[in-house]
């Protein structure tokens, strides 16, 4: 079978190849996969935002509209938080008690 360096094969696509042993069953007596090893995936640097450029940041929005002031809303929770956008996007009315001053997430 020829197949690419390690360095050119995904996580993802290896996990998918493992995955076919099993289904598979009765046609090979061996697992040819098995020796599939896992490339080492970097993690990533993040960049953080000063306490500096967050205040900076904060006073762009124009609370003065509904607008201005749902995005700082918005940016003020995924800051104070550290939730993903998508954690955000997924927030529901019901989730959020805001006269109690908090929400409930279900993130990953």
């Amino acid at each position: 079978m020829n197949m690419p360096p390690d360095d050119d094969v995904s996580s993802f696509s290896l996990s998918l190849l493992r995955k076919v042993p099993k289904s598979s069953e009765g046609y090979t007596t061996q697992n040819v996969l098995a020796k599939l090893k896992t490339p080492k995936v970097p993690d990533r640097e993040v960049d953080i935002l000063t306490s500096d450029e967050v205040a900076r940041v904060m006073h762009l929005f124009n609370t003065h509209t509904e607008i201005g002031a749902r995005d700082l809303a918005i940016f003020a929770l995924l800051i104070d938080t550290g939730m993903r956008a998508s954690e955000l996007c997924g927030l529901r009315m019901k989730q959020l008690h805001l006269d109690q001053g908090y929400a409930i997430v279900y993130g990953r």
